[in-house]
Formats: C-alpha cells, structure tokens, sequence
C-alpha cells in the first residue's frame, strides 16, 4: 500500500544579516509564527526551525506526529530525512579521504571484487556525482538484502550509460559508497558517521540505530486509507535493517535542531578542511549533470564535485 509523506521535517537558515537589530528579529520571528499558523489551519503537518545566525527565531512543530492519537508533533519529533542521508554519506567519504583511507578518485575495483569489464572504470566520484550509469533503483527499499548480497546485484545490473558520459540519478551509487565506507573504515556505516560526523557535530538524534529513540518521538505515515502506516523504523530498521536497497543513499532519522547543528557544523570547522567542502559546492559534473544533486534540501555537501 502506498502512502502519504511522512511528516515534513523543514530547516531553514535565513540569508539576514547576522548583526540584524533585535526589533528586525522581533518583526520576522512574528511573520515566521503568522505564516507557519496559518500553514497549520490549511493542513501543514510537520517541524520547523528557523535561524539568523546564532539566533533561532522560530523552532516548533505544528499537527499530529500520527493519524490515529492526539500526540502532537513537537520540536523534538523524529522524521526521516529522505535523500538528505546522502549528505552524509558524502562528507564520510570526504572524511576517510582526509584520513587518507581513499580517494574520491579510486575505481571502485579497489574495493570489491569481480567487478565486470563494464564498471572496472567507475570511480568513487562518478557514484556520488550519478555519472556512473547505474538505475535509479534495483530492488525494494524494505527488502532485508545485506551488503555484499546487494554489492553484487549492482555489479550485476545494466549500466544505462557509459561511466561518466551521462547523468542520472542514482540511490545505487550511494549505497555502493556507503558499502566502500565500511570496507575502508573497517566499521560499520552508522558508526562511522556517528563517530566522525555527528558527535563533533553535537548531533544526538541523528542516525539508524545509534539514537534509540524513545518510540513516542517517531513521526508515523498515513496509508491512502487515512490509516496509521506506521514508522520508517519499524518497517525498515527492525530485524537488522535497514537492508542495503536503502542504507546510504536515505533513511536516516533526525530532528529539526539536529539539522541545525549539521549546517552549523558544514559552515564551520567542525567537520571537514576547507578543501573537502571546496569540492562539494555546486559546480557540474564533466558529464554536464548537475552532479552535486543529491536530492535533499540542506545546503551541502550535496555530493562530491
């Protein structure tokens, strides 16, 4: 059964001057409650957090966090992030090549075996800039399949191009990356990003596994039916999961001010040189995609460059 989107987790930071007057944070922290009240009476269900600078001007959640009970979201309402996982998966790529554990510009014949004459080229840039070739997809995100299973499905699967003569965007890519994290770190994904990413970051409830969020936290989805689908958590993590259809490229769970702190951390030193974040900013892939594109709606790193 298909369903409806789960509740909307929304950053955002506004481009005001920093040393914007007390009244002017006043006066737009009033229209941010205006806008986002009447957003709530026409249906808006989700959570917001708005900042200018170090101050944040508005932070709360608006609707039920399920169908069926009178639990109210709040800002401290635990969403998936969709594709913004894909940031993630990024910067622990950029991150283990600051270690000098990789390059971005490795084949990936580094890393697995038996990789047909057809993908021997790959890099790791061209799977996290789409210019690889693989589908969008080759399986189902619930689907219990492990890493290695789902590395030589991949590997296996028709190309729709030459690597790094076209662009199409690609989940596989990512989870292929997020496989190359593991055998390069020696950990597993979510503990790699949790170590170097989001404990620097100051991010607590970010992650797979690792936050084990009190249930009651966790935003639900609607069925077509109007009904309770359930959470992303209990479909896609239990039992070991989420399988590998999935882990890297979407999935991961956060909140409103988690996502704060992982913009603050992009736009300071916590995370990443200069240099790494230099690569990540916008500029089109030679196979004339826009490779940076990962399909989130965070500012960076989007992809590698």
């Amino acid at each position: 059964m298909k369903t409806a989107p789960f509740a909307l987790l929304l950053v955002a930071s506004l481009a005001l001057p920093v040393a914007a007057s007390g009244i002017e944070k006043a006066e737009a922290k009033q229209k941010l409650e205006q806008f986002m009240n009447r957003a709530a009476e026409e249906g808006f269900t989700g959570a917001v957090i708005v900042a200018v600078g170090d101050d944040v001007l508005l932070e709360r959640g608006y609707g039920r966090l399920d169908p069926d009970e009178e639990r109210p979201v709040t800002a401290s309402s635990v969403f998936t992030t969709g594709s913004i996982t894909k940031q993630f998966t990024a910067a622990a790529v950029l991150e283990l090549e600051e270690m000098k554990k990789l390059s971005v510009s490795d084949p990936i014949t580094k890393y697995f075996k038996n990789v047909p004459a057809d993908k021997k080229s790959i890099t790791i840039h061209q799977l996290l800039s789409h210019t690889a070739g693989f589908p969008p997809a080759i399986g189902d995100d619930f689907e219990r399949v492990g890493r290695d299973e789902y590395v030589g499905r991949a590997l296996a699967s028709e190309l729709l191009f030459e690597p790094g003569t076209g662009y199409e965007y690609s989940n596989v890519g990512f989870s292929l990356a997020a496989a190359i994290i593991e055998i390069a770190s020696g950990k597993p994904y979510e503990e790699f990003l949790h170590e170097h990413l989001f404990v620097p970051a100051g991010m607590k409830d970010t992650g797979y596994h690792i936050p084990a969020w009190d249930p009651a936290r966790l935003a639900h989805g609607v069925s077509d039916d109007g009904g309770d689908w359930g959470t992303l958590v209990d479909r896609a993590f239990s039992d070991g999961g989420p399988g590998w259809h999935l882990a890297g490229n979407g999935g991961i769970h956060s909140t409103v001010g988690d996502m704060l702190r992982w913009h603050r951390a992009l736009e300071g030193d916590k995370i990443l040189s200069a240099a790494s974040k230099k690569c990540t900013r916008g500029t089109p892939t030679k196979a004339g995609g826009p490779g940076t594109d990962t399909g989130g709606r965070s500012s960076r790193p989007r992809g590698v460059s």
